[in-house]
């Protein structure tokens, strides 16, 4: 159990709570604030080390975006126009009109924040959070633990081209695991703002090679 004076205990901690987690599958309600407002289902996958796949479904279970990321390649793809698009780092995806864009990368970053877990350095105290840095530079990484719980309460991603600050909040135990019910994001610059509720967690699932593959 981590204890409240120490930051290498509670980061340890952090870490072996999901060091068993070699593939997670998300399922839940995405909410995308800009000028305009989307909501959608959005499911979302992971497969270590590097890959994961995406799916926005609209009413009726149709599919409006889907696509994935295989380490530094990837594609996203509009089902009901067949239309195809390579997914290049940093792109933005389009969820049902032009006004309506975010950075899939830097979403699925903070969905599965644990993967970014080492080279790490302890930062500072604050309160009842400490907080850590993480070595490189592209993004910039800073990542606050509950000193209780060693669950992360915020992180930022600092970018050439904007600041991204997510939240997590309201933590559940999803088949024997804690994770985030609720996952905010927002981007400084932009002002985009995207919450994430989750509803199902699928830890270690087989998930389907086909996910990670263009159907056009």
């Amino acid at each position: 159990m981590p204890t409240a004076g120490d930051p290498e205990r509670v980061w340890n901690a952090y870490v072996s709570q999901f060091s068993y987690v070699h593939s997670l599958a998300f399922d839940g309600n995405v909410t995308i604030e800009s000028e305009a407002v989307y909501e959608s289902g959005l499911q979302v996958f992971y497969q270590a080390p590097d890959s994961f796949a995406f799916m926005a479904e609209g009413t009726l279970g149709v599919d409006l975006v889907r696509g994935a990321l295989v380490s530094d390649s990837g594609f996203w793809e509009i089902p009901r126009e067949r239309v195809h698009k390579r997914l290049e780092p940093g792109e933005r995806v389009n969820f049902e009109n032009q006004e309506l864009q975010i950075n899939i990368a830097e979403l699925l970053d903070g969905i599965f924040f644990f993967r970014n877990s080492a080279d790490f350095g302890f930062l500072q105290a604050t309160g009842a959070r400490f907080v850590y840095r993480g070595a490189g530079d592209n993004p910039v990484r800073i990542i606050e633990l509950s000193r209780d719980s060693a669950t992360p309460t915020r992180q930022f991603l600092y970018t050439p081209d904007d600041t991204v600050e997510i939240q997590y909040s309201d933590w559940r135990t999803f088949s024997g695991h804690p994770f985030p019910y609720r996952v905010r994001l927002h981007w400084a610059l932009s002002g985009l703002r995207v919450e994430y509720v989750v509803s199902r967690v699928s830890v270690n699932p087989t998930v389907p090679q086909f996910y990670f593959w263009p159907q056009f």
